[in-house]
């Protein structure tokens, strides 16, 4: 099985296992246009769900207790709930592959997710980090 990507992009994401060289997410709000961020929030909505926790988790954006807590995949990829809010609230960047690699997912991805739901949530600890450390221009 090929190792899961993390969207783990911006530094907020990491806590106090910070990784230095990662861009905050404060730099990186408003870049998507809102039909590509619908198409990405809709599938992102779709992937399997391979750890969901009881209370909810902090969004380090507002400092607030609020965004579902939970992991989930598409098989290849894998992302939280504070991701997904981000996307939704705040339209930030995401990585040019990514957004390639849902536009060439065909519909069974899901299904295909599923059936391997076990072992993608074991290989969950040993995803690759993708981590945005370039700096964005915001065009205007």
């Amino acid at each position: 099985m090929t190792p899961l990507k993390s969207l783990t992009l911006y530094r907020e994401q990491f806590n106090e296992n910070y990784r230095g060289d990662a861009q905050s997410v404060r730099d990186n709000c408003g870049v998507m246009d809102a039909n590509q961020a619908l198409m990405v929030i809709k599938y992102m909505n779709k992937g399997v769900h391979l750890f969901d926790f009881m209370g909810p988790t902090l969004d380090p954006l507002t400092g607030r207790w609020d965004v579902p807590h939970f992991y989930a995949t598409d098989g290849t990829y894998v992302w939280d709930g504070v991701l997904l809010r981000w996307i939704e609230q705040h339209y930030i960047r995401l990585p040019s592959e990514f957004i390639e690699h849902i536009r060439g997912q065909t519909g069974d991805w899901v299904e295909k997710a599923k059936a391997n739901e076990i072992e993608l949530a074991a290989s969950l600890k040993s995803a690759e980090l993708i981590v945005f450390s370039e700096v964005h221009k915001k065009q205007i």
